[in-house]
């Protein structure tokens, strides 16, 4: 039996390999933050380089955009930031680590929940078709293998529920402690995934008022309702004191670089035009048409067969859907510019793909059993359609067109070098003009110190060359910067690289 296990999970990671595989995903890995959000990018691997060079410190933090502080900032909870400096510590400073480390996060989830999927079907086709039906996401796609920790929360919240599925079945309670951490550190990670914390205080409640008596033949679904309890509603207080902690990192070292509280949409105009951007621009990166199509097949299907649906299984979707919707409107302003944003609401369609196919094995073992074989080529072949869309859907964004949206960032990658032949220390103080991101010239060339943007008047020249303490220059347009800026620093250039321009001006 142990060895049929382990055979299956091999057959499923070769599904995912070739999945990844035939996508493109491994020609990509090598690549320094680039494409969609790659600002995003480089302001979490900037955290992950600064725990690296500057000290291991957890609870601090550190940007490369800082002037007179440490750089020190509050974001989310840096787990995956810090894993990644490990990493690097261990190996060697190369991103690899980092997209290689959230890549084996989502793996290890997925895995996990395609267990969760064979113990109700105990059906291979079947459940893998159904974890690769909703895995097949553009957008989870392209942040596999990526620097933002969206991915690493979801494959901590799929790891999360293989783990409470074990506690319930077995009532061993080393099954729950497991829960209780890898579901802290998803919501930790992301907030939203507090989400799987509700829908158990939910199953909770429910499983004391009889709710799933009748399918457990009297039954309890949980033993431990008070243990239960508590640890979740710790891990909600756990959740909101890192982010009030968060907060105050920010407020103390006056940083802005990472959002840590929401805008609520409440003007109906308002949420109109960013319904308008989302479907223009990122409803076909969620989920290719076929996918849609599917999910509501099945949400009818559930419908009409649902006197042989799991009782569980339909609660723990439907709580899901409800607590997706939930953070939809709490953050609905944010998916404007984030598309990312989806990544974490995904346990929703997981756990719709589950109840589904876990009522197909129900309906094939008792009435009809060529239906197992209707349903996998059903599936298999929506997952056919999704991975070419995937695919082009990713070729895309690492295509030219999109490659370098907000600027071409790529002279900087390689700029490090020649500054510590110049002498300059990664701690000396540089202003990067001209940079429209947070600090992502910062971060490629390893530099302390800030960005000038290419809309700044002249008092903003005054301000970081005259008042603050600038010790270097990298320049990227000399005539931008004269036009605003009419000084003679020619004597100030100690070198060029890559067509930028080098000024020690301190």
């Amino acid at each position: 039996m142990k060895l049929n296990k382990i055979l299956i999970g091999i057959l499923f990671l070769i599904s995912i390999h070739i999945f990844y595989n035939y996508t493109g995903i491994y020609n990509h890995l090598k690549k320094r933050p680039c494409s969609v959000h790659h600002w995003a990018q480089c302001e979490r691997a900037s955290i992950a380089l600064n725990y690296y060079q500057g000290g291991m410190n957890f609870f601090k933090p550190q940007i490369h955009k800082e002037l007179d502080g440490e750089g020190i900032t509050g974001l989310e909870f840096p787990f995956v930031n810090y894993s990644a400096a490990i990493l690097y510590k261990i190996f060697g400073f190369h991103e690899i680590y980092y997209k290689l480390f959230v890549l084996l996060t989502l793996v290890i989830g997925l895995l996990s929940f395609y267990f969760l999927c064979f113990s109700f079907t105990n059906n291979y086709l079947l459940s893998v078709t159904a974890v690769m039906a909703a895995f097949a996401s553009p957008v989870l796609l392209y942040y596999s293998a990526n620097f933002l920790s969206d991915t690493t929360s979801l494959g901590f919240v799929l790891t999360a529920w293989f783990f409470f599925f074990r506690y319930i079945n077995t009532t061993n309670k080393k099954y729950f402690y497991v829960f209780f951490v890898f579901a802290a550190l998803a919501a930790l990670v992301k907030i939203t995934s507090l989400i799987a914390f509700g829908v158990v205080i939910a199953l909770v409640i429910l499983d004391s008022l009889k709710f799933f008596a009748s399918a457990r033949k009297g039954i309890p679904l949980i033993t431990n309702r008070a243990l239960v309890l508590c640890f979740s509603f710790l891990a909600i207080v756990l959740v909101f004191a890192w982010y009030k902690y968060a907060a105050w990192l920010s407020e103390k070292y006056h940083s802005d670089a990472f959002l840590l509280s929401q805008k609520i949409v409440t003007d109906k105009k308002e949420a109109l035009a960013i319904w308008e951007f989302i479907k223009q621009n990122w409803i076909n990166d969620y989920y290719c048409e076929g996918t849609y199509k599917l999910i509501l097949g099945i949400a009818a299907a559930l419908a009409l067969g649902f006197r042989y649906v799991n009782r569980l299984l339909f609660t723990i979707t439907l709580l899901t859907f409800l607590g997706s919707c939930c953070f939809v409107f709490l953050l609905f302003f944010q998916f404007r510019n984030h598309d990312y944003y989806i990544i974490t609401l995904l346990p929703a369609i997981f756990f719709l793909l589950l109840t589904f196919i876990d009522m197909v094995a129900r309906l094939a073992n008792d009435y009809f059993p060529p239906l197992k074989t209707l349903v996998f080529l059903l599936l298999l072949l929506n997952i056919k359609g999704a991975a070419a869309h995937c695919k082009e859907v990713y070729m895309y964004r690492h295509g030219t067109a999109i490659l370098n949206m907000v600027g071409d960032f790529s002279r900087y990658e390689n700029l490090e070098g020649a500054l510590r032949k110049l002498g300059v220390k990664p701690t000396d103080i540089t202003l990067s003009a001209f940079d429209n991101t947070y600090c992502n010239s910062l971060y490629l060339m390893n530099q302390r110190g800030w960005t000038l943007d290419y809309a700044a008047g002249k008092e903003w020249y005054d301000f970081f060359l005259k008042q603050r303490n600038i010790q270097y220059l990298v320049l990227s347009d000399s005539a931008l910067f004269n036009k605003n800026y009419p000084n003679d620093f020619k004597e100030k250039i100690i070198g060029q690289h890559n067509g930028l321009l080098i000024y020690k001006l301190k």
